[in-house]
């Protein structure tokens, strides 16, 4: 599993704007700003994202992504039919940075 820490847009709508949330612990997270701040734009930011769609990140100016999270380290067993029989995790909640620059 992997949960996101932080996730910052550099060059979020114009060249020289950024765009950074830090994600709680816990299970919900709110996003809130005034109309016209972007929240809608970063919400399809962090779609765009984790889909791999670089038109949209593209299309709002973003130049670089610095993505802070955990993840779990597992081990999947699969049938012959590629389902899923077995997971078991090895570690858990460990640390990672993604950082992708255009």
């Amino acid at each position: 599993m992997i949960k996101l820490k932080s996730l910052t847009f550099n060059g979020f709508r114009t060249q020289t704007q950024s765009a950074r949330v830090i994600f709680s612990t816990d299970p919900v997270t709110v996003i809130f700003g005034d109309n016209g701040s972007g929240k809608t734009t970063y919400l399809r930011a962090i779609n765009a994202f984790l889909s791999q769609d670089n038109t949209y990140l593209e299309s709002i100016s973003v130049t670089e992504i610095i993505c802070e999270h955990y993840y779990d380290e597992t081990i999947i067993t699969y049938d012959e039919d590629g389902d899923i029989i077995a997971e078991q995790v090895l570690r858990e909640n460990l640390e990672n940075i993604i950082h992708v620059k255009k």
